[in-house]
């Protein structure tokens, strides 16, 4: 009697390990940090999550799908007991301006622990140079108002070499010759004046305050502050303005 109890238990224990083998999907991390990368000196982010199965059975990668067409993939698609395998992304950002960067890539599988994964891809897009304000009024009410623009670069040595008012000429009264002689009065009334600060920010940037003032004359245009730097990667910043609204 003992003896047949013993072998029932041993069966289905047995039939039970049978039924619940599985394999098992385990990643690396299912977030991938690419950190900073500069704005226009990187077109692709490379992201690589290591996975490994460490069920007994074959764990299938049935799909490798990404959030958008921007991001590619490369899997292998099946992966034995305790071994590993890469799941590779790429993401194109050609053309990306500054800015939090997250990018979504769903696994599905055979895997008895988590067989629909999402795996992200986040990065930080950094200008040479940041600037705020990105608009400004300036106000026939208040002509002697200074504004300020506030700029920030791991250039430790920043400076500001000019500054300049680009208008829209469809804004401007006259003939050509006359928007020509506003538009060359314009920018040589531009004053302005630049100061280094002891701030930096938590990502290594050093603080900048650029100081200018209303052109003292009367005009009425709509266009952009022209900042040129000494900055290789981004010798002009531009902020929009409006005159005399």
């Amino acid at each position: 009697m003992v003896r047949r109890i013993l072998s029932a238990i041993l069966t289905v224990s047995l039939c039970a390990g049978t039924l619940f083998a599985a394999p098992q999907i385990v990643f690396d991390t299912k977030a991938f940090q690419c950190g900073n990368v500069a704005e226009g000196k990187v077109d692709t982010l490379k992201a690589v999550f290591n996975i490994k199965n460490t069920g007994d059975k074959v764990l299938v990668l049935r799909e490798v799908r990404p959030g958008c067409g921007c991001t590619v993939v490369k899997w292998d698609s099946t992966v034995q007991p305790g071994k590993s395998a890469k799941i590779e992304a790429s993401v194109n950002i050609k053309g990306y301006h500054a800015g939090a960067i997250t990018k979504y890539v769903t696994v599905t599988s055979n895997a008895g622990n988590d067989s629909v994964a999402r795996l992200t891809i986040a990065a930080n897009v950094q200008s040479a140079i940041d600037i705020s304000p990105k608009y400004f009024t300036f106000k026939k009410t208040d002509p002697d108002k200074v504004n300020l623009i506030v700029l920030a670069s791991a250039k430790k040595d920043l400076k500001v070499l000019r500054v300049g008012y680009e208008p829209n000429k469809m804004t401007l009264q006259g003939t050509t010759t006359q928007k020509e002689g506003e538009f060359k009065k314009l920018n040589q009334s531009l004053k302005f004046t630049w100061e280094k600060t002891d701030s930096i920010r938590a990502d290594g940037y050093r603080i900048f305050k650029l100081n200018f003032f209303r052109p003292k004359f009367d005009i009425s245009a709509y266009g952009q502050i022209v900042i040129t730097t000494n900055h290789p990667d981004d010798t002009e910043v531009r902020v929009s303005a409006n005159l005399n609204l």
